[in-house]
């Protein structure tokens, strides 16, 4: 009885707004009248009604069907996936549209009382948001929407830290760049994530909709949207929903009418693989490396080699090996496996290294690891890690030609994407948003083959090739002259 007392409620409160193009101040009322947890599970069959009022809203924005400046029937698919489903990732052509068309949604969402947060990987990537709610004369000529009749304040482009944007009716949208900082928040029924793929740790993600989706009380969605790039944690969303219920929805420029003329204007003008991937095709790729331009990202069935030597670095609480095979002459490299050791949890775990050349770094706090490790491998190489030793390995590894295989080996694919040098400190950056463990555990194999070798004494390179010992040398002097000058190093 009370269920059918509850549906009538609803259809007496949207029935009084059926005929089509409702006056502004009657369509906010009935927006402000919807019950999400009525329509999402009581009463699914009435959705329809929800979705009239949403077309109603873009109506009223100058966002209109089959229009210039309006939607086409993707959008209009991709708006109710995105309204019906829990948890949406959606991936589009560069210049798809998908900012403005979630902002709309979030806009919509927002008027009808739901409490909702829009995050991005840097905060300059909000101005696009700004500029479609903010809706002033010179953005409107160009694309709608005209959102004036409903937003009432938007914060400045230069604005920093979190911000709202205000409405005439309902709650005001937080906005924000999502960091460590920020990942601990309030409770949002709607959440969004731009470019999602430029964010650089997956676990700030994971925190900020743990503690912030407010998916146990009433009514709750997640949203997701990038261009993709390999090895982000937006790739590895969407991986995850091929096997869970999150919905994927894929657009790439073939399914963009106004895109198609870009696209072939782009590849007559020679525009890379990887850029044609990223901004036009939807294809996951490896983003292109300015440190490392020596890098082959291949697809391997299985491994050409087995590791001929690892490199590991400690952390907390995992530790993080790197195997590679490494010719002789070490001109080409290939990098096989990466993994993650816990050993507080398993004392065994190491045990994998058995028989192999390793490295691992000595000194400070790193010692008492390194000592355990040489008591029990014999073929452990310990290693100080100074700023002329990383450089060293660095120009090793610079000369080398890499190979690597990005998804069998995502993380150190990851961290050889985002190094760059420190110009102050004169070595790669190394800080809480780039731990860079795994490209520490690259630079730690490439010396494997001859530290481990190293005696008691092993503040000294010690080998059985004196070639290779008098090379060495020769590269650690040349460092430390570069060091000395304050030149560059490449």
């Amino acid at each position: 009885m009370l269920n059918c007392m509850e549906s009538e409620n609803q259809n007496q409160k949207l029935s009084n707004y059926a005929n089509a193009h409702l006056e502004k101040d009657y369509l906010l009322s009935a927006i402000a009248s919807i019950d999400w947890h009525y329509f999402d599970v009581e009463y699914p069959e009435e959705r329809y009604k929800v979705e009239e009022l949403f077309r109603e809203f873009l109506w009223h924005s100058k966002v209109e069907y089959n229009s210039g400046k309006g939607y086409i029937d993707f959008q209009w698919v991709d708006w109710r996936t995105c309204l019906w489903n829990h948890e949406t990732l959606l991936m589009r052509a560069r210049g798809g549209s998908k900012t403005r068309d979630l902002a709309l949604l979030f806009i919509f969402y927002a008027l009808s009382g739901l409490n909702c947060c829009w995050r991005t990987a840097e905060s300059n990537q909000l101005i696009r948001l700004y500029e479609v709610c903010r809706s002033d004369d010179y953005i409107y000529k160009k694309k709608s929407p005209d959102l004036r009749w409903c937003v009432t304040d938007v914060p400045s482009a230069k604005a920093k830290g979190t911000q709202f944007i205000e409405l005439i009716q309902g709650l005001p949208i937080n906005v924000a760049a999502l960091t460590e900082n920020s990942a601990v928040s309030g409770r949002f029924n709607i959440i969004g994530m731009d470019e999602m793929a430029r964010l650089k740790q997956r676990r700030h993600w994971t925190d900020f909709i743990n503690t912030t989706s407010d998916d146990i009380n009433y009514f709750a969605r997640i949203y997701g949207f990038s261009t993709p790039l390999i090895a982000t944690p937006f790739e590895k969303e969407w991986e995850k929903g091929k096997t869970t219920d999150i919905k994927c929805l894929l657009r790439d420029w073939s399914q963009i009418p106004w895109l198609t003329k870009g696209y072939h204007q782009a590849v007559a003008d020679g525009m890379s693989e990887f850029d044609l991937n990223l901004n036009f095709r939807c294809v996951f790729d490896f983003e292109k490396i300015s440190l490392f331009p020596n890098v082959l990202k291949e697809d391997w069935k299985e491994l050409p080699f087995d590791p001929s030597q690892v490199g590991v670095d400690f952390g907390i609480p995992d530790h993080h090996c790197v195997g590679i095979y490494m010719k002789p002459d070490r001109t080409e490299c290939w990098i096989l496996t990466e993994d993650d050791i816990d050993d507080a949890k398993d004392p065994n775990a190491w045990e994998f290294l058995q028989g192999y050349n390793f490295e691992c770094e000595r000194g400070g706090w790193n010692e008492k690891f390194s000592k355990k490790l040489k008591q029990h491998f014999p073929l452990c190489g310990r290693a100080f890690w100074t700023v002329e030793d990383k450089i060293a390995r660095l120009r090793i590894a610079r000369k080398m030609r890499i190979h690597i295989n990005p998804r069998l080996t995502p993380n150190i694919a990851n961290d050889l994407r985002r190094a760059h040098m420190d110009g102050k400190n004169k070595t790669y950056v190394k800080n809480k948003d780039y731990p860079m463990h795994y490209f520490d555990g690259f630079l730690h194999a490439i010396g494997a083959a001859w530290t481990s070798t190293y005696t008691k004494s092993d503040r000294h390179y010690k080998t059985m090739n004196e070639v290779l010992k008098k090379e060495l040398a020769r590269e650690k002097e040349y460092v430390k002259s570069l060091l000395a000058n304050n030149q560059d190093f490449f």
